[in-house]
């Protein structure tokens, strides 16, 4: 940011009376940190005194920046975003930009309009050159998010990830592992229908990505898909023909948005310490995702002593009498491995007490987010 943060920040004295010297400079320090604004041991909106928040926006690529080619096939298009995004008054306001270039004129951003948030949301759109497929993204892609992330992380609020529907939940994942001490919003989200197109989601989607990013502090990385926030690393996707594409069954959304904006701020992630922001960007490729099925046999599984790391996906069913296999496989050298019990819904795993001697075993991960765990 440009100005200092306590010339940027007005601190709200109003419940507690008034704070001690050592008080506000410890609020002022998790401000400079980045760390979350909390406020009667919950988290609030930040409230800068010149009432403008700034998000970055990386745009990756997806469908939500295609456009139809001469053969009426969607295809993506460089170069167009930005200013399709400013054609959109609900995106951006023109006279707001303007009252705002006169107090920052050596920023090319753009302002949404005001929501009646606490924070005016003045945001910059950063494209990839070239814009990327997501089916086709690695995780060298993840990578250059990440230190994108890390780059900008002083001078921005909140950051928007725009990213293809295909593997969104697979770097949602990724990213919750490699942002360790994450202070600051990170939002993935995209859309189904091309911005182009005259009943896109992707306004609705990218619109109420800058107000959270822009107004609330939510440490985490999260997907936001009509007008819901998950959380990035419990998210699958489970649709490719609906626009509510996305889904957390295991865990509610974070944020709902009708009318109003609600909060579940019991299940918002807190750090339990103050420790400066990093980036994990050395990643393990040689990892495993097998699904245990039926007749599997023990050949299968000695061929897992190649990888570092192994995703097991169990589903309660599918252990019976080849349980002593996976045990097997865990006492194999140079193999890590991940357990996961794999159900839609509610999963159950207390009669598998012996498991958790050799795995670390988590019931609510999504199978992209227990494999994300494994390249750490």
């Amino acid at each position: 940011m440009s100005s200092s943060v306590s010339e940027y920040f007005n601190i709200d004295r109003s419940d507690s009376g008034g704070l001690s010297a050592d008080a506000e400079a410890s609020f002022l320090q998790d401000l400079i940190n980045g760390r979350p604004v909390r406020k009667s041991n919950s988290l609030h909106k930040m409230k800068p005194e010149r009432n403008y928040s700034k998000v970055l926006v990386i745009y990756t690529g997806g469908t939500i920046g295609m456009i139809r080619n001469e053969k009426g096939a969607y295809a993506s298009k460089s170069n167009m975003m930005e200013m399709k995004i400013k054609s959109y008054p609900q995106l951006h306001d023109i006279v707001a930009a303007e009252d705002y270039a006169t107090v920052c004129p050596d920023e090319n951003c753009l302002v949404l309009p005001d929501t009646g948030e606490a924070c005016r949301v003045v945001y910059v759109v950063h494209e990839y050159d070239p814009l990327l497929d997501s089916s086709n993204m690695t995780m060298d892609d993840w990578i250059r998010i990440a230190m994108d992330i890390k780059e900008s992380y002083e001078e921005f609020n909140g950051f928007i990830v725009l990213h293809g529907t295909d593997t969104m939940a697979y770097t949602a994942s990724a990213l919750s592992f490699m942002l360790e001490n994450l202070g600051k919003t990170v939002i993935i989200t995209g859309s189904q229908i091309p911005l182009y197109e005259a009943r896109s989601d992707g306004r609705d989607n990218l619109m109420n990505s800058l107000i959270i990013a822009g107004n609330y502090c939510i440490p985490e990385v999260t997907i936001l898909f009509n007008n819901k926030l998950f959380r990035g690393n419990r998210t699958s996707k489970i649709s490719t023909s609906s626009l509510d594409a996305f889904s957390s069954p295991n865990l509610p959304p974070l944020v709902k948005m009708g009318i109003g904006i609600h909060i579940e701020w019991r299940n918002v992630f807190r750090p339990s310490s103050i420790e400066k922001f990093n980036v994990h960007s050395s990643l393990n490729h040689n990892v495993g995702l097998l699904r245990l099925f039926p007749s599997i046999t023990v050949e299968v599984f000695m061929e897992i002593h190649r990888y570092f790391g192994l995703n097991l996906t169990f589903l309660p069913e599918s252990l019976g009498r080849y349980w002593h296999i996976v045990i097997k496989s865990r006492q194999m050298p140079s193999t890590k491995a991940t357990g996961v019990f794999h159900m839609l819904k509610s999963p159950l795993i207390h009669n598998f007490m012996e498991i958790h001697r050799y795995f670390w075993v988590e019931s609510d991960l999504s199978t992209r987010a227990s494999r994300g765990r494994c390249t750490l």
